[in-house]
């Protein structure tokens, strides 16, 4: 599994032309937050100012990035990071809800994967016991797996933060038996549950990766600014979602087998924070926040180049807990999510509401994303 070509640097500002300009800056600024929390390893810098220098018609942001990187001193040459190390599972952690609901068709052995700033967690499912960690990684963030168990991971190698990688785990696999460089910024990954095709989204597009492997190829809209995520139905059609050149959500699908992308028309309005996951009925659109205090799920029903809100589903932390980043996976009836940096969460899909069982993930710096593999057919 092997990929040469890479997407050419972001700058860490970027200069907005037009009327629009402050607008586009908001989306600029968010996609550096993104990146930052990625590439820095930091906390909650939602809070930083956004910095809009006018200059006519046009408007500079400036990258909290390489503001941070001189406040903490990560401006310098990084030290190289050691060697991925397989670190000693702990001692189960206890369970909140002793019921967990079961994954359609599959029992014991199902694994839950998820990525914080510097480590891979396993655990099993239902039985919510830590298999392992994966420790020395850098920045592991998105997370997503395939029909045959295997769980890609998206993460940096080595003391660069330009080296980005898709690290390839077979199911309950601690070491990487695959590994390809992927474009910068990417964001979420898919893979295809007829065949051995990937996908990749980022800030330049949607990259494909046919056969599993590179070269890939780039397909774009203009007016994404940004894409934040990526899923297959079960036609092996790709969806994507993120924000346009208007600071809006918007969503578009690479029909299998076509040549461009087709803007789907849908009834959200939003401006946060989105992930796509397919939830084996309807493309369900995950919102961060909902108005409700957690977050809400909307179920699209797809016709043509337009969708309608068919169903919603209300997921709330347990109490003082809140959500940070959109990258769900959703599995049959059964809903896994990360919150306030250090919980797996697992709740009734079909329902909402509380989660069903809760972990308290150990030394977690934020956790990013879940991706639950189940052990391939024999």
């Amino acid at each position: 599994m092997r990929f040469e070509p890479v997407a050419p640097p972001v700058a860490h500002s970027q200069t907005i032309v037009g009327s629009g300009a402050e607008n586009h800056a908001k989306s600029a600024k968010r996609e550096l937050i993104y990146r930052c929390k990625r590439t820095l390893g930091v906390g909650p810098i939602e809070r930083i100012a956004l910095v809009i220098v006018p200059a006519g018609n046009n408007a500079r942001v400036a990258g909290p990035c390489a503001i941070l990187a001189m406040l903490w001193g990560c401006a310098g040459t990084q030290p190289p990071v050691a060697a991925r190390a397989f670190v000693p599972p702990e001692r189960a952690l206890s369970v909140r809800h002793a019921q967990a609901p079961a994954i359609d068709g599959s029992s014991d052995g199902n694994l839950i994967y998820a990525t914080d700033g510097s480590k891979i967690y396993i655990y099993s499912y239902p039985a919510g016991t830590l298999v392992a960690q994966i420790a020395n990684y850098f920045g592991p963030y998105g997370a997503c797996a395939d029909t045959a168990g295997n769980v890609y991971v998206m993460t940096h190698i080595g003391s660069g933060r330009r080296n980005e990688r898709l690290e390839k785990f077979a199911h309950g696999g601690t070491t990487a038996i695959a590994s390809m460089a992927i474009p910068r910024n990417s964001s979420d990954c898919a893979a295809d549950p007829n065949s051995t095709d990937f996908a990749v989204a980022g800030t330049s597009g949607l990259w494909v990766y046919t056969g599993g492997n590179g070269p890939p190829r780039l397909y774009s809209d203009p007016n994404f600014f940004f894409v934040e995520s990526c899923v297959y139905d079960n036609a092996g059609n790709i969806f994507l979602s993120g924000i346009s050149v208007y600071s809006k959500f918007i969503l578009a699908e690479l029909p299998k087998g076509g040549d461009s992308l087709v803007e789907i028309a849908t009834d959200i309005k939003t401006d946060d924070p989105t992930a796509l996951r397919w939830d084996g009925d309807h493309l369900g659109v995950i919102i961060i926040p909902d108005r409700r205090g957690g977050t809400q799920v909307k179920q699209l029903e797809i016709s043509g180049s337009s969708a309608r809100t068919v169903g919603k589903v209300h997921i709330f932390p347990t109490k003082h807990g809140y959500f940070r980043h959109p990258y769900a996976w959703i599995d049959s009836n059964v809903f896994f999510w990360a919150y306030s940096n250090e919980y797996l969460g697992v709740w009734d899909y079909s329902q909402g509401g509380k989660p069903l069982l809760v972990k308290k993930v150990p030394q977690s710096s934020e956790l990013w994303a879940i991706a639950v593999s189940r052990p391939p057919s024999r």
